[in-house]
């Protein structure tokens, strides 16, 4: 089986909600009672324009999605080796969010994530996540941070648990 997230278009056309659902190895949606709506990983979201259902096990800027606030432009999966998975992903002003996903689908993070990296007027583009050991994340970002101009940039990592603490502290480890 597998974890996916995809962006979905609630129905309106100003907003997109980040969502997941489980499909276990016979292709049965497992959360949300089997429904194709999945659970919701973020609703904080807004777009000018409707935009098609984007499927996501580890994807750069979603095509369509892009320009105004608050909208995903990226979200990366990975396992947190217990069922369940850690989420990120960055908004269109340059902020990246995160949640974790209990095995059965519930969120163990504040509605709609929390802020685990934020570039101000810099820019930050969230560029993998893994797994790591007990229950821990580690996800790699690119930044224009300390007021360097892009393109030149700095790669920071963060090592996440499953209650949100960044245990190489607040916005990670620059590492070049």
């Amino acid at each position: 089986g597998a974890i996916i997230v995809y962006g979905e278009d609630n129905g309106g056309t100003t907003n997109l909600d980040l969502r997941a659902q489980r499909v276990n190895g016979a292709g049965v949606l497992q959360w949300a009672g089997g429904s194709t709506a999945g659970v919701a990983v973020s609703t904080a979201f807004g777009s000018n324009a409707k935009t098609d259902d984007y499927i996501c096990w580890s994807c750069g800027p979603w095509p369509g999605v892009g320009g105004v606030n608050n909208i995903i432009t990226s979200a990366y999966i990975a396992s947190d080796s217990a069922g369940g998975a850690f989420v990120i992903w960055q908004d269109a002003q340059t902020r990246v969010y995160g949640q974790h996903l209990r095995p059965n689908g519930a969120v163990s993070w504040a509605a709609n994530g929390i802020q685990l990296a934020s570039g101000g007027a810099d820019a930050i583009t969230p560029w993998s996540i893994i797994e790591g050991d007990n229950h821990t994340a580690i996800f790699a970002y690119a930044g224009a941070m300390d007021g360097v101009v892009m393109p030149t940039s700095f790669v920071y990592v963060s090592k996440i648990d499953t209650f949100g603490v960044q245990l190489w502290g607040a916005g990670g480890v620059r590492v070049s």
